[in-house]
């Protein structure tokens, strides 16, 4: 065979590094999403991820080697359909080539995930947190990885064609050889059995109810409140506006600070500066509403080695005095109950209290803690090692209330 109908070395290595690596990541990526969620998991996250951006790193180098190097003539033995089918395979896997790593970046910076490659450095995220994006980015990966999956099966089955029947040296020129086909085929059926199952129980499972947690309004949970207080309050009552009111948390997972917040909370709040000694505060956070800007994520963290929701759906903050630091600021000491465990807590807050141009008052209080989620159990068994999510946990409020009646 003429030397010169070969694929110069440089290329050869392109293809087969290339090659490697992704029939290494699709049956990785199958059934790493199978697994239930675990520190063995989110390792081979990691993995999979640096891989893709190694896949992502190749294609454009080898790119940039293409316009440098062109590759030999097609073979004068190939047919004309023979030779369009290949070349559409080709812009097909480079399509994928890039699209699915791409896509798997955007799902991450999109669901507010690290993506580490190689523990060497941080890729930047491409978008901001949202769940929406998050969830497109992961069906176009789906749709590029079932892609990807056809292009190598039928570029597999085409060099087998030429070499068993056809007997031309489309597969030689390349290095390879009939075994080596027919083991990237045997690699290349294991994501494509995943994908099958998962098609398969898709269409025949019936639908499948997982526990439900009842979600409290704002509303509905003021009234509960309402109900436990027996106490006659002195005090202004404040009434918290839900749409400018936040409760947040920020932790660290690998390194990477990860921010979600609670959607569904209400709090009963009595103030007033000049009678600290008759202000009380309780609040009530429906932890089933925790919101991560990943789904996969917020079922995770309402599981039972995490908040275990089923079993203590609220968390329950009720003060026991508050003190004044200096103007607009105060400490609130008091009791958090989470995951069944009561804890005292202390922190500082500010407050600044208006009047609105119909004469009512408004306030806005702002306050930050640190708490520790193992001294609430929210980690549970292999969870309670922090190397892959951190023990610390920041909660940022945010509260803007409008008076209400004094009673």
């Amino acid at each position: 065979m003429d030397k010169s109908n070969n694929f110069h070395p440089v290329t050869k290595a392109f293809h087969w590094s290339m090659a490697l690596v992704i029939l290494f990541m699709l049956p990785l990526g199958f059934w790493m999403v199978s697994l239930p969620f675990s520190e063995f998991k989110l390792d081979l996250y990691f993995w999979h991820k640096s891989f893709g951006l190694l896949i992502l790193f190749l294609v454009g180098f080898r790119m940039i080697w293409r316009a440098v190097k062109s590759a030999p003539p097609e073979l004068e033995t190939h047919a004309v359909w023979e030779r369009f089918l290949s070349k559409t395979v080709r812009i097909v896997f480079y399509i994928s080539m890039i699209g699915m790593p791409l896509s798997g970046w955007v799902m991450s910076s999109a669901g507010d995930y690290p993506n580490n490659f190689f523990g060497l450095f941080e890729m930047p995220a491409i978008t901001g947190k949202n769940e929406r994006v998050y969830e497109l980015s992961k069906e176009v990966h789906e749709i590029f990885a079932f892609t990807l999956i056809v292009a190598i099966g039928l570029h597999i089955v085409g060099g087998l064609k030429h070499h068993l029947i056809d007997r031309d040296p489309t597969l030689r020129r390349m290095g390879a050889n009939p075994a080596i086909a027919v083991a990237a085929l045997v690699l290349l059926s294991v994501p494509t059995l995943y994908a099958a199952e998962e098609i398969f129980e898709e269409f025949s499972e019936t639908e499948h109810q997982k526990e439900e947690v009842v979600e409290v309004s704002m509303a509905e949970d003021e009234d509960v409140i309402s109900e436990d207080v027996t106490e006659e309050a002195t005090v202004q009552k404040w009434v918290v506006d839900p749409e400018s009111s936040s409760i947040d948390f920020t932790f660290v997972q690998y390194g990477k600070e990860i921010s979600g917040g609670f959607e569904n909370w209400s709090a009963e709040i009595y103030f007033d500066p000049e009678a600290l000694d008759q202000s009380r505060v309780k609040v009530q956070i429906d932890i089933s509403s925790i919101d991560t800007g990943s789904a996969d994520r917020n079922e995770q963290a309402r599981g039972q080695e995490w908040f275990a929701v089923a079993e203590y759906p609220q968390a329950v903050f009720e003060s026991r005095s508050f003190s004044e630091i200096e103007t607009n600021r105060f400490a609130v000491d008091g009791t958090l109950t989470l995951r069944g465990v009561e804890k005292d807590v202390s922190f500082p807050f500010s407050l600044e209290i208006s009047k609105d141009g119909d004469g009512s008052r408004s306030a806005l209080m702002e306050a930050e803690l640190d708490l520790k989620r193992l001294a609430f159990g929210v980690g549970q068994n292999q969870w309670e090692s922090t190397d892959a999510i951190g023990n610390d946990v920041t909660v940022s409020i945010n509260v803007h209330a409008n008076e209400a009646f004094k009673r």
